[in-house]
């Protein structure tokens, strides 16, 4: 039974051969009154005898009449489809055209099948990407890409590219803010542009000046009206330079290390020598140094034996960051004094200390003489007084004796 149902099959897919039928696009979307649709299907192999194997189409399952004609929306009567080499082309579309359209080769069973969605179509997961390049125009641009005039930026790009949808109207606004915070948002460009179902997004890019806007960022923000909620995505924080100047032992070799975005730009070096032995500020004579890279050697140092200040200047599109790193060649002979100076102090202190312990112990010493005076003389009176008091009681004994 099964091997003659497969016979069945076959034979309603043979004509001349096996052929196949393929119907595209399988899916499309378009908008309400605003195209003319065309559904192709093509009979494989391409060998296959195309004016003897002739089509029908199928809308909704019911069989399509080119010559019927169909009354618009707007009242105008027309022939609403057309067949021409195997494509079937759909004019004036209207919400109503919505739904599945089928091609099969007459007297087979051989047949593909397409969808028509008419209106906006929206991605289940719309989404957009954002980025930041640094700007080009026909202005001097240097082997970074940077676009420069008399040595400084002028633009970055906020680029956007939105993924919303097939044939619906996208509204991208560029907008920079500040703590990722939308209070703080500020409106920078917005376009409003077509995604067809022949791209792949809608792309949109801006340049902006962004000098000043340290620590903020750009986002791009995509909507239709139809989304529940807008997408959007962030640009990195704009950085201006933060600078730091690293040096060897022998303060001979120095390093700017630069942390930046968008990328620094240009470095500049400045060397400022002390006047005498001030080591004031105000007192500094600076020099460019024609040195345009990030590391420094001083050789010559020596001869700056007051001291000497380097400045590393670095700037990008938000603007100039620089670092100051002091250099005083007799600091260690002026802390070698120190440390002596601290130790004369310290001996002095001790020498102090065992004088006063000494006083200390000449002063208990004499205390303890008097101690002794004292307790021998409190003796002394003691003996006298016992031998006065015995005397004068024997001479009362003697008395009393002779008067009787």
């Amino acid at each position: 039974m099964l091997l003659f149902f497969l016979i069945y099959i076959c034979a309603l897919r043979h004509i001349d051969g096996v052929i196949t039928v393929t119907m595209a696009p399988q899916k499309m979307c378009v908008l309400e009154k605003d195209f003319n649709v065309d559904f192709n299907c093509t009979i494989q192999p391409p060998s296959a005898d195309n004016a003897e194997h002739k089509m029908k189409w199928f809308f909704q399952s019911e069989l399509i009449h080119f010559d019927d004609e169909t009354v618009l929306d707007s009242g105008v009567t027309i022939k609403k489809y057309k067949e021409l080499n195997n494509e079937l082309s759909i004019r004036n579309i209207e919400r109503r055209d919505e739904g599945h359209y089928k091609c099969q080769v007459e007297k087979t069973a051989v047949e593909d099948i397409g969808e028509l969605t008419v209106g906006n179509c929206l991605d289940e997961n719309p989404f957009v990407r954002c980025d930041m390049t640094l700007s080009n125009s026909t202005s001097r641009t240097d082997r970074n890409n940077i676009t420069m005039f008399a040595g400084h930026i002028l633009h970055v790009n906020i680029s956007c590219k939105a993924f919303i949808g097939n044939n619906v109207l996208v509204n991208i606004t560029i907008i920079n803010v500040a703590n990722h915070s939308i209070a703080s948002a500020l409106p920078v460009y917005s376009h409003v542009e077509e995604q067809s179902s022949a791209t792949r997004g809608v792309y949109v890019s801006h340049a902006v000046d962004v000098a000043g806007l340290d620590e903020r960022h750009f986002w791009c923000v995509a909507d239709h009206p139809k989304m529940s909620h807008p997408v959007n995505c962030s640009t990195p924080s704009l950085m201006k330079p933060k600078v730091k100047i690293n040096g060897s032992a022998d303060n001979t070799q120095f390093e700017c290390k630069v942390e930046s975005y968008p990328p620094f730009t240009s470095y500049q070096w400045k060397l400022c020598r002390y006047s005498g032995n001030e080591t004031n500020v105000q007192k500094e004579e600076c020099e460019k140094l024609n040195i345009t890279s990030s590391n420094l050697n001083l050789t010559n140092n020596g001869e700056m034996k007051d001291g000497f200040v380097l400045i590393c200047e670095v700037e990008n599109a938000v603007g100039t960051g620089h670092s100051k790193l002091t250099i005083i060649p007799n600091i260690e002979a002026s802390i070698e004094a120190k440390d002596i100076n601290i130790g004369h102090t310290d001996a002095t202190i001790n020498h102090r200390i065992k004088a006063k312990d000494i006083n200390i112990g000449n002063t208990n010493a004499g205390y303890s003489n008097i101690l002794y005076i004292g307790r021998s003389t409190l003796l002394f009176i003691v003996i006298i007084l016992l031998l006065w008091i015995c005397r004068r009681s024997r001479l009362t004994k003697r008395n009393n004796a002779i008067s009787d």
